[in-house]
């Protein structure tokens, strides 16, 4: 059964970005460094729209907004990181991503992926979407800078973080890549903790 699927998950989505307005000096490192990958690798791709599955508290929404998207939107479960992202100035829905049924350049998601036990319905709604690429930016759990830091979060957060299940990132590029999108970038974040991983329709 997957973890977030349940109606009290989806308030633990709530109370979890409760918690995050204090963002602590690693995670402030692996955003920058998120951002800076994500930019370099849309610098020349041509995207007119975006989604951002799950936009959270917007990190990921004023990146794309810098890049120069023109129509960007994102969707969350979480009413908190719907106030957030509103206040900010963007347009977000409290939408499920299986009830959305635009399509757009580019559909995004940020670390959503591993909290699904069986992850491919989740990627295949994302690729239904999506005219033109997906873009996902996704938890290495095989490096060891992964396991250092989710053992110290278990040790002074416990508790604050929502199940991850440690899928392979090969295992993400295999299922893309049956479903006729391509892998055209792969980029390391943070010692190699972190993937971002861009798909493109065949």
């Amino acid at each position: 059964m997957n973890k977030i699927n349940s109606q009290s998950d989806y308030e633990l989505w709530d109370t979890h970005w409760k918690n995050e307005n204090s963002i602590t000096l690693v995670g402030k490192v692996i955003l920058r460094e998120k951002q800076k990958k994500i930019k370099k690798i849309l610098k020349q791709k041509s995207i007119s729209t975006a989604i951002d599955i799950g936009c959270g508290l917007g990190y990921s929404l004023d990146t794309l907004s810098k890049i120069g998207i023109s129509k960007i939107i994102g969707i969350d479960i979480s009413n908190t990181a719907i106030d957030t992202c509103t206040k900010k100035g963007y347009t977000v829905f409290n939408r499920k991503l299986e009830n959305e049924n635009g399509n757009y350049d580019l559909v995004f998601s940020d670390g959503l992926i591993e909290h699904f036990q069986d992850f491919t319905l989740y990627a295949q709604h994302l690729m239904r979407i999506s005219n033109k690429y997906v873009l996902l930016a996704q938890t290495d759990h095989d490096s060891i800078i992964v396991k250092i830091l989710l053992f110290l979060e278990n040790i002074f957060r416990k508790g604050e973080n929502i199940y991850e299940y440690p899928h392979k990132i090969r295992d993400f590029i295999n299922f893309f890549q049956k479903e006729k999108f391509k892998l055209v970038a792969n980029e390391n974040v943070f010692f190699k903790g972190f993937k971002i991983l861009l798909f493109e329709k065949n």
